[in-house]
């Protein structure tokens, strides 16, 4: 395998995927571990798996040979088909929903001026547009689809500051933001299937954020308007960075305390508890690239699916990333595959089944844990 071209470490330190990921591990709790599927886009030096739905249909994106960036599937059966939006230099999915349905964004160009444009994919291979994805000169950037079809995601602002965007599944989209002030940012971050959104919001530097629930219900929220917000807040926290929800409104995400960071999960009655996590958890804030105007937030350091079962990374004592599988009971398990230089869980279906990526030599591999 030949190393990494030029454009594939710019574009991949852009999307924000690989800052944190620096090393790997291995090891286990309470029993033997358990081989992961790996797989590959064929003619690729990096396959990143995004996104797993309830039929274990994957997508996410690829740099090939010679350092394009591109979609793929993989079907149940280990299919995969590759896809790029025309004209783009760059297609990243990164969210697929239960009827196949993915969302992404592209870009003309990997250099500035070059904003992210939306995209939606049917299952039969049409890409769509979404609508309205230009905002003073800059684009959308989605986050998640749900089974309805809706979208959401983030889009930065040259006055504003990044602010967030929901297309409705008829294709209407509507912006806001929680934020007062030019320049400080909203970003959404989840989204699930009755159309609840999680995110956080500051007035002031990201870094002091505080997470926020909206139920999906009636207009969309504003800092005049808060109907249907709750907001969500580790008391004692610098910062509080929801980063995924499920269908029964548990969240999951990271907070900071003097600059060292901690997952934690809320239960739907509003009680937050930190996890018990052997290691170092990395920061989960979003990644905001100029000039590419990428807002990056996917994927995600920690997730879950709507049994609560919960799913990440962190480092440990010997400086290397390991992926965790932690039930609702609270019983927590460390994966990685041998070898590794790291191991990156980056979403779970409803069946237990959990895609990410890690890494071989020069090489950025896909795999499939089994529940």
């Amino acid at each position: 395998m030949t190393p990494p071209s030029k454009t594939f470490r710019c574009f991949t330190a852009v999307l924000g995927l690989l800052t944190p990921l620096l090393c790997a591990a291995q090891g286990f709790r309470g029993e033997p571990p358990r081989p992961l599927v790996s797989f590959q886009v064929p003619q690729s030096q990096a396959t990143y798996p995004l996104s797993i739905n309830e039929s274990g249909i994957i997508t996410g994106y690829y740099i090939s040979t010679s350092g394009l960036t591109s979609g793929f599937v993989r079907n149940q059966d280990g299919q995969i088909t590759t896809f790029t939006v025309p004209g783009a230099a760059a297609t990243v999915p990164v969210s697929i929903n239960t009827a196949g349905d993915i969302t992404g964004y592209s870009q003309l160009t990997t250099a500035a001026p070059a904003t992210p444009q939306a995209f939606l994919r049917t299952p039969d291979g049409t890409l769509t547009t979404v609508a309205g994805n230009t905002y003073t000169g800059n684009g959308l950037t989605p986050v998640s689809i749900n089974v309805a079809g809706e979208i959401i995601g983030n889009f930065p602002d040259q006055v504003e500051g990044p602010n967030i965007f929901i297309s409705s599944p008829s294709g209407v989209v509507t912006t806001t933001t929680l934020s007062q002030g030019a320049l400080y940012p909203t970003l959404v971050t989840g989204l699930n299937a009755s159309g609840a959104i999680v995110g956080y919001a500051s007035s002031a530097s990201i870094n002091f954020a505080q997470g926020f629930l909206w139920d999906g219900q009636g207009p969309v929220p504003s800092p005049v308007s808060g109907a249907g917000l709750t907001g969500v807040s580790v008391t004692g926290s610098t910062g509080t960075f929801p980063t995924a929800l499920n269908a029964g409104e548990t969240v999951v995400g990271c907070y900071t305390v003097s600059g060292v960071y901690y997952d934690f999960v809320r239960d739907p009655t509003g009680v937050i508890t930190t996890l018990d996590i052997p290691g170092t958890v990395p920061a989960c804030i979003a990644t905001y690239a100029l000039p590419l105007q990428v807002i990056s937030v996917v994927p995600q350091s920690i997730t879950l699916n709507d049994q609560g079962t919960i799913t990440g990374y962190y480092t440990n004592a010997a400086n290397v990333t390991v992926g965790f599988v932690r039930s609702d009971a609270g019983k927590l398990i460390t994966f990685d595959h041998p070898g590794s230089t790291q191991t990156i869980p980056t979403s779970i279906n409803n069946q237990d089944q959990i895609t990410g990526y890690y890494s071989e030599g020069t090489a950025i591999i896909g795999f499939i844990r089994e529940p």
